[in-house]
């Protein structure tokens, strides 16, 4: 609970700004079922990229994937 206010900005930071409708269905879930929600989905996104998260040299490649996972096909970093 210490870092739970830097994780949901850390998150919320990279949702992504071009579907409004994924951003607009985090908060309503997260309103509706809070932080049990978000602690979930949060460890579901680390479990899908553990691998790269572990094989990661420096903070920002770190970042990268999470905004490679999280984004959509508008986004530049999307990796199909």
């Amino acid at each position: 609970m210490y870092a739970s206010d830097w994780i949901f900005s850390l998150f919320t930071s990279v949702l992504p700004e071009s579907d409004s409708e994924v951003t607009a269905a985090f908060f309503n879930l997260f309103f509706e079922y809070k932080w049990e929600f978000f602690y979930k989905l949060i460890l579901t996104i680390l479990q899908f990229v553990k691998v790269k998260l572990l094989a990661a040299v420096d903070m920002m490649q770190i970042m990268q994937e999470i905004k490679i996972v999280m984004s959509n096909r508008n986004d530049p970093y999307y990796q199909a």
